[in-house]
């Protein structure tokens, strides 16, 4: 998938899942996909986008690693001042190329682009799905919606992102 333009999630109390839509821009217009995700599905992507950011061999090899959670959390604020949260999510008429019914997310493979992006599968139990490719600014993103939809659900996730007003950003950070 190409061109992600948008993306939304939201806790449907009825299902006790997360409803995540994203739209596309592909060669045969605009598409958009629509997944559950259930409290045990949510958990597993956050610590495995949470373990992916904190793999970045770059700044592995030269921050020390009491300093990387510094480095990370001002990486994530600067990408949330970036992100558009305002703006509603668009229903429009697109294609579902995975159907109507969101798909139930129950694997999640996710793997470093040789670009410095992250790659995310998403798959059903048939192995039906799809897979993203995803700048580290739209992963902050994406662990921003998570919190706030897990945060509505109740679901006692203890997730947290950066906050932009609380940041500590020292004169210096310690190189190895």
């Amino acid at each position: 998938m190409s061109g992600l333009q948008q993306m939304n999630v939201s806790f449907d109390p009825t299902e006790d899942r997360l409803l995540w839509r994203l739209t596309s821009q592909a060669e045969q217009g605009l598409c958009e996909f629509r997944l559950w995700m259930t409290r045990r599905m949510v958990r597993l992507l956050w610590g495995g986008l949470d373990q992916l950011l904190g793999q970045d061999p770059e700044k592995t090899l030269r921050v020390e690693p009491a300093a990387r959670q510094v480095v990370r959390q001002f990486e994530e604020e600067a990408a949330l001042e970036q992100a558009d949260f305002k703006t509603p999510f668009k229903a429009q008429d697109a294609a579902l190329p995975l159907g109507q019914t969101p798909l139930l997310v129950s694997q999640i493979k996710l793997n470093h682009a040789p670009d410095g992006n992250k790659v995310m599968g998403l798959h059903d139990k048939n192995n039906q799905g799809i897979t993203l490719t995803l700048s580290p600014t739209m992963v902050h993103s994406l662990r921003k919606l998570l919190v706030e939809s897990a945060q509505k659900a109740q679901w006692d996730l203890h997730l947290q992102v950066a906050d932009p007003k609380s940041a500590f950003i020292p004169e210096n950070l310690p190189l190895q």
